[in-house]
């Protein structure tokens, strides 16, 4: 008895879950690195300014070489190059997954700090201004660069 018991309830399990199962709809699929990647790729320009420096939270000396003409590279690969008033500063490599963006600094010009740092972000892009907005991060140049304003695709 105790038998015929437990498999009543073992099938109606199954029966239950077959059925939720089937009328269930899938969770939406979210852009893959490639393809947030190939959203994005393009240049970017950005002016960092002195008054910019009091967006950010900052206890480092040398936020201040950050202020320039900056042109950021994306390219549909998932790779990016910074440039400072036509100066190297840093490249790496970048994920774009729904409004999430990662950024890994891989190299960056000798006197530049945050090698090997890894920013995390949301995104929109709307027209050809792209708004970056930090969620966690440790380089406040980088932070700087990305969020204080929007971004402008250029042509």
């Amino acid at each position: 008895m105790k038998s015929v018991f437990s498999y009543t309830i073992l099938a109606s399990f199954v029966i239950l879950f077959s059925l939720v199962a089937c009328s269930s709809t899938g969770a939406a699929p979210t852009l893959n690195p490639t393809e947030g990647a190939q959203t994005l790729a393009g240049g970017y320009t950005t002016t960092i300014t002195e008054a910019d420096f009091s967006k950010i939270q900052s206890y480092d000396p040398d936020l201040p070489s950050n202020q320039g003409d900056w042109l950021i590279s994306l390219t549909n690969d998932g790779q990016f190059n910074a440039e400072k008033d036509g100066q190297f500063i840093a490249s790496g490599l970048f994920t774009a997954s729904g409004n999430k963006l990662d950024v890994y600094v891989k190299s960056v010009c000798e006197n530049c700090g945050c090698q090997d740092g890894i920013g995390r972000y949301v995104w929109a892009l709307k027209g050809d201004q792209l708004t970056i907005a930090k969620t966690a991060g440790m380089c406040d140049g980088m932070d700087l660069v990305l969020t204080a304003h929007p971004l402008t695709r250029q042509p």
